[in-house]
């Protein structure tokens, strides 16, 4: 007997439960343990193509509890390109910056060919701590 490929494309229940345990692998210590000063950190990102067009926006909300993830994928032609935050963002809460815009290019090169791949990352940093700045200065 003659077996048929499966016709749709989809992702069946298997493969949805291998992505759910691998997301919640990959996820990250929680905001508070990180950075116990910061009470809220609020990532608004925004994927420009090579015409500086945005290609897409995401919003990304974090509380003190919440597993925190600072990397993301590029949406250009690499196909393997990766936006990390981490070291951007450590930066700005040891200088205790309420916000910040950071652009960053994707450095992968374009599936196919050896030119970067040209989309960037413009993101918004916002960050509330819940411990006052001590460089502050103090007013009664």
């Amino acid at each position: 007997m003659r077996y048929k490929k499966r016709r749709h494309a989809a992702v069946n229940k298997n493969e949805q439960k291998v992505l759910r345990r691998g997301r919640e692998a990959q996820g990250g210590s929680p905001l508070g343990e990180i950075y116990p000063g910061v009470s809220r950190l609020t990532l608004k990102l925004r994927f420009l193509s090579q015409r500086q067009e945005v290609v897409s926006e995401q919003t990304r909300d974090y509380g003190p509890a919440d597993a925190v993830d600072f990397s993301c994928a590029c949406p250009g032609s690499c196909g393997v390109g990766k936006f990390d935050l981490t070291e951007m963002i450590q930066t700005r809460i040891a200088a205790h910056e309420p916000s910040a815009e950071v652009n960053m290019p994707c450095k992968a090169e374009s599936f196919g060919s050896p030119a970067p791949c040209g989309y960037s990352l413009q993101c918004g940093i916002e960050v509330r701590y819940s411990i006052p700045d001590p460089a502050a200065p103090f007013s009664a």
